[in-house]
């Protein structure tokens, strides 16, 4: 885990699972789950399975999207988790799947918390510092890999699904940005671009 210090005082963990822990609060955070029923979807649960293994958090926020159509029930570390009387909380994305979405606290906008405005976009904040999901590449060794942006008051989470991605690499939005790309095992040094 590589551990980012933010303007706002609070510090963020940022995973090889493409995913956030906010140790304070014990809250894991990520982007964009997108399950389709289909056997592509094993990496992205894995990666959701390892980040609870090692977090072990109170609860999950998923910015963006659970599913990507319809599902006919939920997979089972999902099940699990809700089973134990955890809440998944979402913001915004779809909710596309059945019965068990009752377990899913759903939230259609930009919803401030203590200190972070989680959003399902991209956005500038007000104040406090904004959380969204994102899908463009950094560029690692010659190979296009997902990573984190993180600016002075907005966080970029890569998707966890293995989508094709939508830019090419990341020059940054602002030259203050630091780019975090990831690898299996580990999120890489701070690279700010020129």
């Amino acid at each position: 885990m590589l551990r980012v210090s933010l303007h706002i005082g609070e510090t963020l963990g940022l995973m090889p699972t493409r995913t956030v822990y906010w140790e304070r609060t014990r809250t894991l955070l990520a982007a964009e789950l997108r399950l389709t029923g289909a056997p592509a979807d094993a990496a992205a649960l894995e990666r959701l399975q390892r980040a609870v293994d090692d977090t072990q958090p109170r609860r999950i926020i998923m910015l963006g999207s659970w599913f990507e159509k319809r599902c006919e029930r939920l997979p089972t570390l999902l099940l699990e988790w809700a089973a134990q009387g955890h809440k998944l909380h979402q913001v915004g994305g779809q909710v596309n799947s059945l019965g068990e979405l009752a377990n899913i606290a759903y939230t259609g906008g930009p919803t401030p918390g203590p200190h972070f405005v989680l959003s399902a976009q991209p956005i500038q904040p007000v104040e406090g510092f904004a959380l969204a999901p994102h899908n463009r590449p950094a560029l690692l060794a010659g190979q296009l890999v997902p990573c984190f942006v993180f600016e002075s008051a907005l966080g970029l989470l890569p998707y966890l699904c293995d989508a094709p991605f939508d830019d090419p690499p990341y020059p940054a939005l602002f030259d203050e940005a630091a780019i975090y790309p990831i690898t299996d095992r580990v999120v890489d040094l701070n690279q700010t671009p020129r």
